[in-house]
This record gives C-alpha cells, sequence and structure tokens, in this order.
C-alpha cells in the first residue's frame, strides 16, 4: 500500500508457482491454493492445473467427494451403462449416487465425459452440504435477467448458493445457468463452500482521530480516508469481511469533541462499520448523548454486562448477536470496563451498573453456541491484561479483539486456547484476522494468523 497506515495482516501463503506454474495469476489463486493444500485438487498428467478447461462430470464428483470427506466405494460393478467397471471415478460416484447426492441420465446413463453446467453443479454441491430445500428460491434469483432460464429442479439450490455467497453472478447481471464451468470456477465454488475464509477487520481507542496527521517528518498517516480505503479494498478482495470496533472510538480529538462524536458516528456508517461495543470515554457527556449516538448508528452496539439499574436490562439491548458469513455461523459479545463508575463523573453514570465482565461472556457464550455459532468473538474493553484472565476464566471464546489499553499487538497472543488481538490507538493501525474453516461446522479455524506489516 503507497500510504503510511499499518495493516495488522495475514501473511501470504507460499504459492505453488514451481508445481502449478499456470494458475499463479488467475483470480481464483487463493481457492485454488486452498484446496491444493488441502490435497483437494490435482492437475492433470502434464503437471498443470488447467484451470480453464472445462470441467467434465466425472472429475467434478471426484474433487467434491475429495474435499467432503467422502471415500470412494468398491463397487463390483456400476450401476450407470456408460461407466466401464474399471473407469477412474466408479468408485467416487458410486458413493454420492449411494448416498442419493447425484443422478444419472435418462436410460441409464451418467455422461461423465460430459461437461458439468454451472446448475448441475450447484445442485450437487448443495446435496452434499444437506442445503437442498433451505432457501427462499424466487427472492434469491430475483434481479438476474436470466432468472427465468434456470432449471425449476435447480432453482432452490442456486437460491441457497446466491444467499450464501458461495456463487456469484456475471458482469451484466446474468447468472447463465446452463454455461460449462471451468476447473478454475469449480474450485472458486468448492473452496468457499468447503474451507470458507471470514476476514475480521478491527479498531479500539480510535478517539475521534478521523482526520489524517502528520509524523516529525510530515508524512500523513492514520484518518478514516486510509481506512475506509483498506476496507473497501478487503471487501472487494472477501466479500465475507466483517468490520468491528472495540470501544472508545467518539471522545478524544478535538474534532470529534466539537461534535459530541456524531462526525465519528458518521464515519463509522460510511465505512459501513458491522459492530461495536463501548468504551469508558463513550460515557464522558452522559448516557443521553450516548443513546443519541446510538440512534444515529446504521451498525449494532454490543454489550452484555452494562445494564440499566432500575430495570435490570442491557443498556444495548443486545449483549451477543449472531452473524452469518457466507456458509459460517459466528458469534460475536461485547463488554466495557468494570471501572466504568471510577472513570466518568458519577453524574453521567447516573441510572447504569456494570456487571462482572466473566460471567457476563460465560452466559452469552453459552448462549451463542445454542443458536448455532460455531466460531465466538469477544469485543472486549477490559484492556489486554484483564483479557488474558478472560481467556483463563471463560469457556466458549475463541477470539478476543481487545481495547482500553492501547496494546499493540504484532502477533497474536494465545491463552488457554484463546487468541487475543489489539491494534494499539488513534486509528493507527487497522486490525486484520482471517479465520480459514474447514467446513463451516467446524468449531475451530484451521488459519489464524496476525502480524504487523508497516508499509
Amino acid at each position: 500500500m503507497a500510504f503510511p497506515l499499518t495493516v495488522l495482516a495475514q501473511p501470504q501463503e507460499g504459492n505453488n508457482q514451481r508445481f502449478l506454474p499456470d494458475h499463479i495469476t488467475h483470480w481464483a489463486k487463493e481457492d485454488v491454493d486452498r484446496l491444493v493444500r488441502n490435497k483437494v485438487l490435482t492437475g492433470i498428467p502434464e503437471g498443470a492445473l488447467a484451470l480453464e478447461q472445462p470441467i467434465t462430470r466425472a472429475q467434478y464428483i471426484a474433487l467434491v467427494a475429495r474435499a467432503y470427506g467422502i471415500e470412494p466405494i468398491k463397487a463390483a460393478a456400476s450401476r450407470f451403462k456408460d461407466i466401464p467397471d474399471d473407469h477412474w471415478a466408479l468408485g467416487h460416484i458410486e458413493a454420492l449416487a449411494q448416498k442419493g447426492l447425484v443422478d444419472g441420465k435418462q436410460g441409464g446413463l451418467f455422461e461423465p465425459e460430459k461437461p458439468v453446467t454451472r446448475e448441475e453443479a450447484v445442485v450437487i454441491l448443495a446435496r452434499v452440504m444437506g442445503a437442498a430445500g433451505t432457501a427462499e428460491k424466487e427472492n434469491a434469483l430475483a434481479g438476474f435477467a436470466d432468472a427465468r432460464s434456470v432449471s425449476p429442479w435447480a432453482r432452490e439450490a442456486l437460491a441457497f448458493a446466491l444467499e450464501k455467497g458461495l456463487l456469484r453472478g456475471y458482469p451484466g447481471g446474468t447468472l447463465n445457468p446452463k454455461k460449462e464451468v471451468t476447473r478454475g470456477e469449480v474450485a472458486a465454488l468448492v473452496a468457499r463452500s468447503r474451507y470458507p475464509v471470514v476476514t475480521i477487520l478491527h479498531l479500539n481507542d480510535l478517539h475521534g482521530y478521523i482526520a489524517e496527521r502528520l509524523d516529525n517528518n510530515n508524512k500523513p498517516f492514520g484518518g478514516m480516508a486510509r481506512v475506509a480505503t483498506v476496507v473497501a479494498e478487503t471487501r472487494r478482495q472477501n466479500p465475507w469481511t466483517l468490520m468491528v470496533d472495540s470501544g472508545d472510538h467518539i471522545q478524544g480529538a478535538p474534532i470529534a469533541n466539537f461534535f459530541y462524536g456524531s462526525n465519528v458516528i458518521e464515519a463509522y456508517n460510511a465505512i459501513q462499520l458491522d459492530l461495536a461495543t463501548f468504551g469508558n470515554h463513550e460515557f464522558d457527556w452522559g448516557r443521553e448523548t450516548i443513546e443519541k449516538r446510538m440512534n444515529e448508528a446504521k451498525y449494532d452496539y454490543i454489550c452484555a454486562n452494562l445494564i440499566d439499574s432500575k430495570s435490570g436490562q442491557l443498556f444495548t439491548g443486545k449483549g451477543y448477536v449472531v452473524k452469518e458469513v457466507g456458509p459460517v455461523t459466528l458469534g460475536f459479545t461485547g463488554l466495557i470496563t468494570p471501572e466504568l463508575p471510577t472513570l466518568v463523573n458519577p453524574k453521567r453514570f447516573e441510572g447504569l451498573q456494570v456487571l462482572d465482565p466473566a460471567a457476563a461472556a460465560g452466559e452469552a457464550a453459552a448462549a451463542l453456541k445454542k443458536n448455532g455459532s460455531v466460531y465466538n468473538i469477544v469485543l472486549s474493553h477490559l484492556g489486554f491484561e484483564e483479557d488474558k484472565k478472560l481467556a483463563q476464566k471463560v469457556e466458549g471464546i475463541d477470539l478476543i479483539i481487545g481495547g482500553h489499553s492501547h496494546t499493540r499487538l504484532d502477533q497474536p497472543l494465545e491463552v488457554a486456547g484463546v487468541k487475543i488481538v489489539q491494534t494499539g490507538q488513534h486509528g493507527e493501525n487497522l486490525g486484520r484476522v482471517d479465520l480459514e474453516f474447514a467446513g463451516p461446522q467446524r468449531s475451530q479455524a484451521s488459519k489464524h494468523e496476525v502480524q504487523a506489516h508497516t508499509d
């Protein structure tokens, strides 16, 4: 990047150029790398992946079976007339056919060497994922110019794939359901369903520094314009991206204080922030002001340990939320420091009570699990040392995105199996965590790295 905004980011995977030179510049390179890394995708006899070649029905069945761990069956004979008993893909085809996941053609044929169409590929994948019949077909397909050309038997599967972000339309707003798919297109489809990657971008302790500043060498740095650029580019590269904040964002810099933080909320709305929790400085101007800021926000505030002392209800109304990100269900919990009553003017804290963060986090983790979350993230404004204690006390937390202590962690710290990250202060750094899941139902991410990158 050409601007001096630090991004705490996942290092790039080592490429496979020595072995697979034909995919290095391909648009599906990252998806292909995940399949190659998991020994799902292999090259053709010449040693290349041939990503622009159409994929046959037999090749596609074998690819899906390997990706989802469906073992081939040693069949004595093929159930399909046009598949010889010694066909290389017979075991994979029989395995999926036995489970009712693939169908033959008329006359007892399978047509193993015929190219797969987009709708055929999606239907088979949706069946393997157990997702057939789960989507509102007309709503999801609406807006595509050629939606009527989708075969009736494929509509629900295509709707599911579109809703989950597994399938995307072509420029011009078409689906091209009858189009033959290439090996590269199939690699992207299977990788996104079987090994989905969710990116979490995060800030903490912005303290109203939404304008760029100059360092000692008069070089500009920081500012929400730079953050917005990174967020937009990251979302372009990976639509399964969330942007979150761990508190202390509306108060601090004069430009924010002059407007009581309303311009910070405008900036966060502009970058389409997804979630935030409170820091203690959100209450420097009193309860009424932060309630106004909450009403202006187009994103959710969550905090599980701050209640109205009279009603006993959560101040935000939400202590935790479930986010469906592609095929993955994530849980988020917000926590504020229990030191809040001593850090703000008591008159501006009247009517509020802070609960024990560990107890609140434990209850939230249990509730999130019941609601289908496979990976639980805490937006914490407790401080680095308290985050370490939280990780040791509470089961069911996978990642803590911290704040309050203004700690910059160039690498995640792992405590009791929980990763802890934090980005410093004042928007000088933008945190990034990439979570690669080995299947949307798995509760642990298979890859979770963070490192400092200075431009």
